[in-house]
């Protein structure tokens, strides 16, 4: 990571996001695909989301909840049964999620 609040992209010359961009291009990518398959709620998932990954998730959230699109947190879902129990219930569970991840935004 560069100068606080810059991304990395994974390849070489790619163009370098600051984390607004970063969040708003991965609240643009969620909403699309939510909207092609006329979902109403999206599960944002990991392992121990806590701190700036949880302040990021929120921000998506913040943002996707304009677009009438409810967003649930899931952290420690392979560890937690109530996560586990909430990700079951879901609509449409069994289709491909884009993957985020703020790895490189830290």
């Amino acid at each position: 990571m560069g100068s606080k609040g810059t991304c990395y992209s994974w390849y070489h010359n790619s163009r370098q996001f600051t984390t607004e961009e970063a969040i708003t291009l991965a609240s643009t990518a969620v909403k699309m695909a939510a909207k092609k398959r006329t979902l109403e709620e999206v599960y944002l998932l990991g392992c121990n989301v806590t701190g700036d990954t949880l302040q990021k998730c929120e921000q998506i959230s913040k943002n996707l909840q304009e677009e009438s699109i409810c967003v649930q947190i899931l952290s420690n879902v392979l560890y937690d049964a109530e996560a586990m129990e909430k990700l079951e219930n879901a609509v449409n569970a069994p289709y491909p999620v884009p993957f985020l991840s703020f790895e490189k935004l830290r």
